[in-house]
């Protein structure tokens, strides 16, 4: 099967004349990976996405074999102009790239999304959706103002279409709260939990980390307004005052945020003990990353389920994170995990400190992570989601 992946981002292909490789950014690199692993399972995995010439985007590579079907380039959905001068031409690369798949499986929930499912059951294409977030929160966490918010009604429209479509169609969700928005339990609505962990790579035990000599907060993600990155500088402030000098924190990830966030640690005092150390990819530095920390720390206003906690549980990290979206489902109910609630900094601060007075309570959780991730690893997750496309 040659299936067919719509996304809303920027990718570029180079070819030498025997290989085509596919290089991508930072924002859908662990979920086109992901897919990538779908897609070998299945056949082949062809991108169906907006093509840049640009290298600067597009920094990284896509696992081998990966096509591209490409689309017209435009910013963002907030160019409606542009967005609109490009239609024509991307409904006919759309048209042709059905020419190049046996089945398209499409992001939710976007414009581009509803032409290329339509032009799909045209051309007598399977069609399945995946859905890794609450569509409508997210955009509304994204208006740049205020004076943006007429535009989430068509989008709502949108949103709207794609769950009319998932009503029939196979959809694959992330988390137990989109599962339930897209009427799970039901056969072909599939919860899944992207992760890039192989199962060789989660150790038997949680590796023993030393808390006397101070403690390193980890968090990766985009440093976005939804990921709520002034938080962490205020709990860190919170943290320094109560024990100088025990606790750091790095944010691994870039976005809009990164120069606020840069700037309040700033005003509290606290840009010494904050790293940023830019966008890291899964592989060595990363897994370095989690390995070498003590605690992970998530702190999004809303989710769907990131799989940065599937890699932290994989790590044996135990963790503190905000009780959204699908996160509580995807941390067993908190087995693996304190859960707090979203935008409380001191609810924060107390779950930091009190993992860091307990050990055993530390390493229940970091033992429920890992019997967790041993479930959910690379190898499983796409094999299920791989006998699922192939059954639909």
């Amino acid at each position: 099967m040659r299936l067919g992946l719509y996304v809303d981002a920027a990718f570029r292909a180079e070819s030498d004349g025997e290989q085509t490789r596919v290089w991508c950014g930072d924002e859908l690199l662990g979920f086109s990976t992901f897919a990538a692993e779908v897609g070998r399972r299945v056949g082949k995995l062809v991108l169906i996405a907006k093509e840049t010439a640009d290298p600067s985007q597009t920094p990284f590579e896509m696992p081998a074999g990966v096509e591209l079907a490409p689309l017209p380039h435009y910013r963002s959905l907030r160019d409606v102009g542009e967005l609109l001068r490009t239609l024509p031409a991307t409904v006919a690369a759309l048209w042709r790239a059905l020419g190049e798949v046996d089945a398209v499986w499409v992001s939710a929930s976007h414009p581009v999304g509803v032409v290329l499912m339509a032009l799909a059951r045209v051309r007598r294409k399977r069609v399945m959706i995946s859905v890794r977030q609450n569509t409508m929160r997210y955009f509304r966490s994204r208006l740049p103002s205020r004076r943006w918010a007429p535009l989430l009604v068509p989008l709502a429209l949108v949103d709207r279409i794609y769950r009319l479509v998932a009503r029939r169609s196979p959809t694959t969700v992330v988390g137990a709260e989109i599962a339930r928005q897209y009427g799970a339990p039901r056969r072909n609505v599939l919860q899944i939990t992207v992760n890039l962990i192989r199962e060789g790579e989660i150790p038997q035990r949680a590796p023993s980390r030393d808390w006397s000599q101070g403690a390193k907060l980890l968090t990766v993600g985009r440093i976005e307004p939804e990921k709520n990155p002034l938080l962490l500088a205020e709990a860190l402030a919170r943290l320094q005052d109560s024990e100088p000098g025990r606790f750091e924190a790095i944010w691994a990830g870039t976005g809009r945020l990164a120069g606020d966030l840069c700037r309040r640690a700033e005003e509290l005092g606290v840009s010494e003990a904050l790293k940023l150390p830019g966008f890291v990819p899964m592989g060595p530095e990363l897994l370095g990353l989690y390995r070498t920390s003590h605690l992970f720390v998530h702190v999004s206003c809303t989710e769907g389920v990131p799989g940065v906690l599937a890699e932290a549980m994989s790590c044996g990290l135990p963790m503190v994170v905000t009780d959204v979206g699908g996160i509580r489902d995807a941390v067993g109910d908190g087995a693996a995990a304190l859960l707090v609630a979203p935008d409380d900094a001191e609810a924060l601060v107390d779950a930091i400190q009190r993992l860091a007075a307990d050990q055993p309570l530390r390493e229940r959780l970091a033992t429920a992570g890992l019997e967790l991730a041993r479930e959910r690893s690379l190898e499983r997750e796409a094999g299920r989601v791989a006998d699922f496309v192939a059954g639909a």
